[in-house]
């Protein structure tokens, strides 16, 4: 590649920015009456609403196509339930980002951790329902997106089983590993949301196994934290992947950045302005364009089945995130160290295709330095419902 593919921007972050890009109308309540009537929807930038700019993080990319002419059609079904859409969030550009941090648009405030983001790239969705401004979140997941900021906002959040919910009307990043998920203060309306848009999906809840190697690479007060929550929870054994979590990252990110340069094959002619580390990350996935990928695919198969075979007769329960999110002043290197942190666990479910849930099941530290535990549920394909069943039953339990 010759050259630069973007001009980066300048710009510091807002810690107490608001967590909208854009404001729906307020007159425009919905007038469906459904499972979802009376609730409030805050979507992330990167899925069309009809009469709204989609700018993925961007606002340059904004400003080039317009206003969406449809909407998305799992944001349709959410407002034919009788959802109201309150607004468009903050996000990492292009969704290329762990922090929730944007160059353009500033940092969404953390309600529960105000001196840490509320990670990302689902950032926005988070901090508006974490701060009562919407009662349902609506974001996307490639790598970790729709948990990891539920994670460290204390909501609950779900990642659907690979496929189930058309990913139609979102501003892809890797199309194999893109899903449309969602985040709730509690866990009735998480169930509600997900009987909406999963309402073929059927299965009941299996026992529990603990993910070891991920207990492991936990801060140590993180996984004593998740560690009692997996025992409430009624996890007794342990179980190992057939890789560790720093090869799954690898996995993860020789995929994704193949399917990164097919989707933004046109910042090579029509570059935008973008902030560091997304310039830093778009230029590595186009500098790796010679890569055989025929090892990873067929590694990714086989960790597949591996994984197919866990979780016939088991759930895998474990830490959703390793460490805290970055402080809101974190200088990009620290940024960068947490976002190598977290991603090896949440990577997992991306890859295998398969359903994962977050539970705020509790919080370390204390005053200005208390941070939430978030415990993550993998299922198999299709366990969406299931999983959110017991979520209910945490709820129950525990709240």
């Amino acid at each position: 590649m010759r050259g630069p593919i973007i001009r980066p921007v300048s710009h510091t972050p807002d810690p107490v920015s608001d967590p909208f890009v854009t404001r729906a109308n307020p007159r425009a309540l919905s007038t469906e009456q459904g499972p979802l009537s009376g609730e409030s929807l805050a979507v992330k930038d990167n899925i069309d609403a009809a009469g709204l700019p989609t700018n993925a993080g961007n606002p340059h990319f904004g400003s080039r196509h317009g206003c969406a002419a449809r909407t998305a059609p799992a944001l349709a079904t959410l407002q034919h339930a009788g959802a109201t859409l309150v607004g468009k969030t903050i996000m990492d550009e292009f969704a290329y980002g762990a922090d929730g941090v944007n160059a353009h648009y500033g940092t969404p405030l953390n309600p529960r951790a105000p001196s840490h983001t509320c990670g990302g790239s689902s950032c926005g969705s988070a901090s508006a329902v974490a701060a009562g401004l919407a009662s349902i979140g609506v974001g996307t997941d490639t790598g970790g997106s729709t948990r990891i900021p539920p994670a460290a906002t204390g909501l609950f959040g779900l990642r659907p089983t690979h496929g189930r919910v058309s990913a139609t009307g979102v501003v892809p990043l890797a199309p194999s590993f893109d899903t449309i998920g969602w985040m709730t203060r509690d866990a009735d309306t998480l169930a509600r949301v997900s009987a909406v848009l999963l309402p073929a999906l059927a299965a009941k809840i299996k026992p529990l196994a603990c993910l070891a190697p991920f207990f492991a690479a936990a801060d140590p007060d993180i996984a004593t934290v998740a560690v009692a929550a997996a025992r409430r929870l009624g996890a007794q054994e342990s179980r190992a992947l057939p890789c560790t979590s720093a090869e799954l990252f690898e996995l993860y990110v020789g995929l994704t950045r193949a399917e990164i340069r097919s989707a933004f094959a046109w910042l090579r002619t029509n570059p935008v302005p973008l902030g560091d580390p997304v310039e830093r990350r778009f230029a590595a996935a186009f500098a790796d364009g010679g890569r055989d990928l025929s090892p990873l695919i067929a590694r990714r198969e086989e960790l597949r089945q591996a994984l197919a075979a866990l979780l016939k007769n088991h759930w895998l329960v474990f830490p959703t995130l390793a460490t805290r999110t970055p402080l809101v002043d974190a200088d990009l290197s620290a940024r960068d160290q947490a976002r190598a942190r977290i991603l090896p666990l949440t990577v997992l479910a991306p890859l295998v295709g398969a359903p994962e849930i977050t539970l705020p099941v509790g919080s370390v530290g204390l005053g200005a330095h208390a941070f939430t535990v978030g415990l993550s549920v993998l299922g198999a394909a299709d366990d969406d419902l299931a999983l959110c069943q017991l979520a209910q039953q945490w709820a129950q339990a525990n709240c």
